[in-house]
């Protein structure tokens, strides 16, 4: 099944994300879908940059020190 492994933490849900988005046939449905999967999108980002700062910072503290 497609979405046994919705509950990994590497898991990015590709297939239902695709397939969810070929059903729906309301143009704001859609237009709601897209909006959520591009937050989605930017909280990753978001996060990344945020664990990428913290380690450098962290990093250079130790070397520093």
């Amino acid at each position: 099944m497609m979405w046994s492994d919705m509950r990994e933490t590497a898991s990015n849900c590709t297939e239902l994300i695709e397939k969810t988005a070929n059903v729906l046939d309301d143009d704001t449905l859609k237009l709601l879908f897209v909006s959520v999967q591009e937050n989605n999108i930017n909280l990753c980002i978001h996060s990344a940059v945020k664990q990428s700062v913290t380690f450098f910072l962290i990093r250079n503290h130790l070397l520093i020190n």
